[in-house]
Order: structure tokens, then sequence, then C-alpha cells
């Protein structure tokens, strides 16, 4: 589930229905709007962009990314040349010029430009990864003393037991780290 920016809709996804259902949460909690993205679409996570134009959806069933005109409640691009398959989590960095898929069965994380829709790389992370931790990104990751000018952190990722995947858009490489067994978490959390 995603909100508008102001707070007025929540955005649903309906996996097995293949839908995204629109709800006005100021007043009677009313269903505004059901977009069919067909069945085959298996929508996931989704994420409203900075401008609140926008809500990109997961479609796990198609390997796209649905992109959702918020004003109209229309489909206005589908983005599938190179992207990875079975995205599953979303996010976006907080200027959203950057969009961040995790990919479940190519075990990789999409780098996505919003301004042309279209997948600029391909980040190989852990087997079966599933989410991208954050609404937004907001702080960079450090890798070994790196200083990665545009990074993304994975956890909860199917990767080695006790381990999370963590890796750097800017230069396509990834690195484990050994983590508790009690928890997944390896940073703090925004």
């Amino acid at each position: 589930m995603a909100f508008s920016l102001d707070g007025t809709r929540a955005y649903v996804s309906a996996e097995i229905g293949g839908t995204i259902t629109v709800i006005d949460v100021t007043k009677n909690h009313t269903v505004l709007a059901s977009i069919n993205l067909g069945l085959d679409s298996r929508p996931v996570e989704l994420i409203v962009d900075p401008s609140g134009k926008n809500l990109f959806v997961a479609g796990g069933g198609t390997s796209a990314i649905y992109v959702i005109d918020t004003a109209t409640n229309k489909v206005t691009t589908t983005i599938k040349e190179k992207m990875g398959r079975r995205p599953w989590g979303v996010t976006m960095t907080p200027d959203g010029k950057k969009l961040y898929t995790a990919n479940g069965l190519s075990d990789s994380v999409s780098v996505i430009d919003p301004t042309c829709m279209c997948v600029l790389k391909n980040i190989a992370v852990g087997r079966g990864a599933r989410q991208l931790r954050g609404r937004h990104i907001q702080r960079p990751l450090r890798l070994a003393g790196a200083e990665p000018a545009d990074p993304v952190g994975l956890d909860d990722a199917d990767v080695d037991p006790g381990e999370v995947a963590v890796a750097d858009a800017a230069a396509p490489r990834r690195k484990q780290i050994r983590a508790p067994t009690s928890t997944r978490r390896a940073w703090p959390r925004p």
C-alpha cells in the first residue's frame, strides 16, 4: 500500500486480482477507482514519486513496472525492456531521479530512470531479492570505505542464511554482510 503525498488517497495492490484500488481515506473510505493491470501482472509493491504525479507499481508476473498517472488513474507507461525478472520491491531516491526494483527471479536490482522510463542497469544481488527498505532512500551506504554516489541497500533478500546483500548502484557489484541470525537488519531504519 502507498499513500498520496497529501494523505487523501491510498493505493492498494491486489496481486491475485491484478488490480490497484484507489481509496479515498478522508471521508467514508470509499473506492475511487479500480485500475486493472491484467491477471498476469501480479502487482505487489508500489510507490508514489516525490512530485505525487506518478505511482510506480512492481508487476511481478509480467516482469514490468507499471506507471500510473495519479490524476487520471490510468496506466501511462509500462517499463519492460531490460527489466529484471519478477520485480517485487520498489523504492525511489528522495529527488525522484532513480527508481530501484528488487527482482526475485533474476537475483538483481534494476536501476530505472523515471525521466526516460528506462532501465539503466541491473545489479546482481542475493538469491530471491524481494525488498528494498525505506519509503525513499534517505542516505548513502558505504561499502568497504567506498563512497558511492547512488547506493541502494537490500535486506530480507534470500541470500545465504544470516547474511544481507548490499549493492552499490554506482558500480555493479555486491557484498554480503554477516548479520546476527536473530535479526536480518544490518543498518538503522529511517
